[in-house]
């Protein structure tokens, strides 16, 4: 749950300047229901209680990308991960791209041929991001 939370950070927490999510969901009504949005997931949603419906909503980092510019954010996902859908993870890439145009060196998405693992190669990834985009800042990272 890590790279989820990590997308949550990324809209929600204005002290953090740098964000990587590994294997996490970036739609969480898709990765809930498991359908990609529309009539059918609509469908799926009323099924919940009210608990769950305003839970999701109110942490799901689809509607709030908006937030996430200019922080520097690093999305690696696997293409064949049986839990996360590799097609709503490119939609947010795509969408959140507009956000990022003005600086687009800060916006990172990699897939790799993997199912729900970590790789070497994100694990470096991370490494490399994190190396460049965080700045001390008063004795802490930020």
């Amino acid at each position: 749950m890590g790279g989820s939370l990590a997308m949550v950070l990324a809209w929600k927490e204005n002290s953090i300047s740098a964000v990587a999510s590994l294997i996490g969901a970036s739609d969480f009504w898709w990765d809930v229901t498991k359908l990609p949005p529309g009539p059918h997931q609509e469908e799926k949603k009323r099924t919940y209680g009210q608990r769950i419906n305003r839970l999701v909503s109110s942490i799901d980092p689809w509607p709030r990308l908006n937030f996430m510019a200019p922080k520097a954010l690093f999305v690696a996902n696997g293409l064949t991960d049986p839990y996360i859908d590799i097609t709503s993870v490119r939609r947010f890439a795509e969408e959140i791209q507009k956000y990022y145009m003005s600086f687009p060196e800060r916006l990172c998405f990699r897939e790799e041929d993997v199912a729900h693992q970590v790789t070497d190669s994100m694990r470096h990834g991370v490494e490399e991001w994190f190396t460049r985009f965080l700045k001390k800042s008063r004795g802490f990272l930020v």
